[in-house]
């Protein structure tokens, strides 16, 4: 019997008589009608019973549950006592309560190292570096100031000239309030000097490379990077929670290797190259090692195997090229050969954080997704002025370049004279890492040869390596050359180095030397 067949019957036999009831007969016979209608509701429910049993026993649960969830009250859980401490009992509790330690403290002497080896510096670096606790100024073979810029009074007058007038910070991000004029004219000479459509700026060169890479590459994205970049690039990779393959440093043909593997994998797979986005990433000239990218054969491949090509010149801008445009400038390629460059403001220029140029539509984009650009307070105005000011000088003075391209290949000599000595930078690199030819440093002769080197008035770096995933990274001494650096300084600062490690070398080997390790593919998910 259908549902309609069914509810005719409950209405002539329910809910009729009483409609009818009141429409002739008035109040009472309604409510006769209601005193009978329990009986023939009964009388209903046997009829329909005999006819449909399960009919009759769904309407009764239906009834039964409608009944119950209107008229029966939720049980409610009695409340429990609570019993209140007093001022007393609290401040007890208080005083007794100890946090425990964020991190675990450091030895006191291993704090006194680490300051005594990073130096803390009285005046301005240039030529020479005074440190504390040291009496006379030191050779300066430390820092980064490539082109001698933190030193050059011209630099000193437009910093004191833009501080007086837009004061220090710019006291907010870019989209905020954050953009001085300083910032955007910074932006177009950089972008006029490299020979590109547009720039961006970032208040910090840590953020910059940090900030570029995850704009782009995202989940489900791929890339393929050098063992050997710096932690800034490895940071930006854990951000970008792309799927990550590793291949030897600066190794073309385990690059390859990788980059066939890859492609091996699609295939078995049945998926086509262009399925995600693919990027290469790696340095112009590396700060880890001091060697040059060998950028024609990298593009080649990047061409046969469909990869982007994401290129930090933090090391190469300013240095490389005939005008320091660097590392396009060095191989005579031209600048969009690369598909996103980043770099630093504080090497060559000796300024302030970093900045991404390219076409106009890699710029825009980052400046809605590049979270340093975004989030970050903008640089204070003067350190743009002054970086500005640098580009002006550099491209005015090509005699900068030459200086510095000699010194690096002064110091290349002198420290290659040494049969104790392996050099392991390019000869135009001014960053040029050393070490033992014929063993690894430990930390401890690392430290033991910048304090002689320091003790003969010279500063040097043993440089330490914290987030690399690069299995053949190890420790070396650092050393940077300044184009302002005459050939006599040069001359006693290599030479000293090279009398160090001599000395080191000729010591009982140390407990705590590296070892040396596999250096295989490496995939992180």
């Amino acid at each position: 019997m259908s549902n309609v067949t069914w509810s005719a019957e409950w209405w002539e036999a329910n809910a009729r008589p009483i409609i009818q009831a009141y429409g002739e007969k008035g109040w009472w016979a309604v409510l006769e009608a209601l005193a009978g209608a329990p009986a023939a509701y009964v009388q209903y429910i046997k009829s329909v019973y005999e006819r449909s049993p399960e009919h009759v026993i769904i309407e009764t649960f239906l009834i039964v549950f409608i009944l119950y969830i209107s008229f029966v009250k939720k049980s409610k859980l009695p409340k429990q006592a609570t019993d209140r401490l007093t001022p007393a009992e609290i401040q007890q509790l208080c005083d007794e309560w100890q946090p425990e330690p964020i991190v675990e403290a450091a030895p006191a002497q291993e704090i006194e190292k680490v300051t005594y080896n990073l130096g803390i510096v009285e005046g301005t670096p240039g030529t020479h570096i005074k440190l504390r606790g040291i009496n006379q100024p030191v050779i300066n073979m430390g820092t980064l100031d490539f082109l001698g810029m933190a030193s050059r009074p011209e630099i000193k007058n437009v910093a004191h000239e833009t501080l007086i007038k837009y004061g220090c910070g710019s006291c907010g991000p870019r989209g905020f309030y954050g953009t001085i004029d300083t910032h955007e004219i910074l932006e177009k000479n950089i972008a006029k000097f490299i020979g590109t459509t547009d720039t961006i700026t970032i208040s910090d060169i840590e953020a910059t490379a940090s900030s570029v890479l995850p704009a782009f590459a995202k989940r489900g994205d791929l890339i393929v990077i050098d063992e050997g970049v710096n932690d800034s690039l490895l940071v930006g990779i854990n951000l970008s929670r792309c799927t990550t393959y590793y291949y030897k440093h600066n190794d073309l043909e385990d690059l390859e290797r990788v980059l066939k593997s890859v492609r091996d994998a699609d295939k078995k797979a049945g998926r086509r190259s262009d399925c995600q986005r693919r990027y290469l990433v790696t340095e112009g000239l590396f700060r880890n090692y001091g060697d040059i990218l060998p950028l024609p054969q990298v593009l080649a491949l990047t061409r046969k195997y469909f990869f982007r090509l994401f290129v930090d010149e933090s090391f190469s801008f300013g240095v490389l090229g005939a005008t320091g445009k660097g590392i396009t400038e060095h191989y005579n390629l031209p600048i969009d050969s690369i598909d996103i460059i980043c770099g630093s403001l504080c090497s060559s220029l000796a300024g302030v954080g970093g900045f991404s140029t390219g076409s106009q539509h890699v710029v825009d984009y980052q400046r809605i997704n590049s979270a340093g650009y975004v989030f970050s307070a903008s640089a204070p105005p003067y350190t743009s002025a002054v970086t500005s000011e640098a580009i002006r000088l550099l491209t005015n003075e090509p005699k900068l370049l030459e200086s510095l391209k000699y010194n690096a290949k002064t110091v290349h000599q002198v420290l290659s004279s040494s049969a104790a000595v392996k050099v392991l930078s390019d000869p135009e690199s001014p960053v040029v890492h050393v070490r033992l030819a014929n063993s690894l440093l430990s930390q401890a002769t690392a430290d033991k040869v910048v304090e002689q080197c320091l003790a003969k008035g010279v500063a040097v770096v043993a440089s330490h390596y914290k987030t690399s995933p690069s299995k053949s990274v190890f420790l070396t001494i650092r050393l940077t050359v300044n184009a302002q650096h005459s050939k006599e300084h040069i001359t006693t600062a290599c030479r000293t180095v090279v009398a160090a490690l001599e000395a080191v070398s000729k010591l009982p080997s140390s407990d705590d030397t590296q070892a040396t390790t596999d250096n295989g593919l490496r995939k992180r998910k």
